[in-house]
């Protein structure tokens, strides 16, 4: 939470939310997976961060990066 009080002015609070996602972005990892396909990658990485994945790979052979 922020709170700016102006001199004379309406007190302005700000409400700052990260959603579950935070943990994601703001961790680098290096990670290693061997014979499993991307969606598996995707699904075990989902699973690791309480997530439920929605995982339609088009191209299974494309390389991620994460």
């Amino acid at each position: 939470m922020e709170a700016r009080i102006p001199g004379g002015r309406f007190a302005r609070i700000a409400v700052l939310v990260e959603d579950r996602f935070e943990d994601l972005r703001m961790t680098r990892r290096t990670r290693s997976f061997a014979d499993v396909s991307d969606s598996d990658v995707m699904s075990q990485i989902a699973s690791d961060h309480s997530l439920q994945p929605s995982i339609n790979v088009l191209r299974p052979h494309v390389r991620c990066w994460f």
